[in-house]
């Protein structure tokens, strides 16, 4: 790879970064923490990309004009104990952005399993700015390979071990579309970064991060727009395009129930909104554990919930109805709160020659049947 062509490539993907970030400001909750995880991200793999223009400007190997100057020697291993000690940077951050994603909480044990490694790779870059440790620059400007060098690229790859480690155990937490894309910007600096790791006069590991940061941006933007904010739950967006896909099922094989939230105005009426929003979150999750990724769990807003399969068996779905209320009154029974957590709801599985809002339908009725005599009987 010649010297103009790697600075241009980097500058490039500089470029990207920045309308990325920009776009992240102007569409994204900064107030989020998954959107400061990722603005965070993208621009440590801008500084990085800077950083390797620099060791590539600075490097005899790239540009001769810099053989023998001396005075360079001393920035050319600052510039590169820079850059070595924010390796595991974005790995990392991507990390932590997946904890925010999926709502889990970082324990103990993974921060320590973060700390010790991301603390030992700064201390061998800094240790490497005056001895042969990651790297060494000799007196010509000429980069090499120090006897430590695989330490720092391991220490990345320990985080995409974890990251990869976490998806697995939270898969029933995502959609299979979300999984595919965060597995992709895990895959594309791991795979194309290997290049990098065995023939160093070819720069990719930055730009394949790049690449991963815009896709990163893209999985943001598309779970934005069909994720309600308040449970992170599928939206009106997501229970359209899942009635789009029915509707062009020549043989439609579907189970689908509503549920509707009892008594969510008497908790805003009587201890305020902020409790009605936790009842609604305790439900929420409780439909997230109970029906993970396959049955498409969504809220419309306000007390009205759903969830939807593509399966004409009513034996799954009525058992995990019957879970979710069974975990709902186990909640209920030690939550001290002073009121209970409960929903009417209606299940319905598609019958042979049915469409689908003939099946909505007859959900809906039964729904509203079921709470008209929870009411009456009240």
């Amino acid at each position: 790879m010649t010297y103009l062509v790697t600075i241009q490539i980097n500058l490039f993907m500089c470029l990207l970064l920045a309308i990325t970030l920009a776009a992240a400001f102007l569409k994204l909750d900064t107030g989020k923490r998954e959107s400061r995880l990722f603005s965070g991200m993208a621009l440590s793999i801008a500084v990085l990309l800077v950083l390797e223009v620099w060791s590539v400007v600075l490097n005899a190997n790239f540009n001769d004009a810099v053989r023998s100057s001396g005075h360079l020697v001393t920035l050319n291993r600052l510039v590169n104990a820079a850059g070595f000690a924010m390796v595991p940077v974005p790995p990392l951050l991507f990390l932590l952005f997946l904890h925010t994603w999926t709502s889990r909480p970082v324990s103990r044990k993974w921060f320590l399993a973060c700390a010790v490694p991301l603390f030992a790779n700064t201390l061998l870059a800094v240790l490497s700015a005056g001895q042969d440790v990651l790297f060494t620059i000799s007196p010509e400007n000429e980069y090499a390979r120090g006897k430590f060098f695989l330490a720092s690229p391991l220490v990345s790859y320990f985080f995409f071990f974890l990251s990869a480690l976490f998806l697995w155990r939270n898969r029933a937490r995502l959609r299979i579309e979300e999984i595919g894309f965060l597995l992709t910007v895990l895959a594309i600096p791991a795979v194309i970064g290997c290049i990098q790791l065995k023939y160093f006069v070819y720069l990719t590991i930055w730009n394949s991060w790049a690449v991963s940061a815009i896709v990163l941006f893209v999985c943001i933007l598309i779970r934005k727009a069909e994720m309600d904010d308040l449970t992170r739950l599928g939206n009106r967006t997501l229970y359209r395009d899942i009635i789009f896909r029915a509707r062009r099922m020549k043989d439609l094989r579907m189970s689908i129930a509503l549920l509707d939230m009892d008594d969510l105005k008497k908790i805003n009426d009587a201890y305020g909104h902020g409790e009605g929003d936790h009842a609604i979150r305790v439900l929420a999750e409780g439909m997230r554990m109970v029906f993970g990724r396959e049955f498409n769990p969504m809220r419309f807003g306000g007390d009205e919930f759903a969830v939807a399969r593509f399966s004409d068996d009513p034996a799954l779905l009525t058992e995990r109805i019957a879970k979710l209320e069974a975990w709902l009154e186990e909640y209920n029974a030690s939550s001290g709160k002073p009121y209970a957590i409960t929903f009417s709801h209606g299940l319905a599985v598609s019958r042979p020659g049915e469409d689908v809002e003939e099946l909505l339908r007859r959900c809906d009725t039964m729904m509203y049947e079921r709470k008209r005599r929870r009411i009456c009987a009240g």
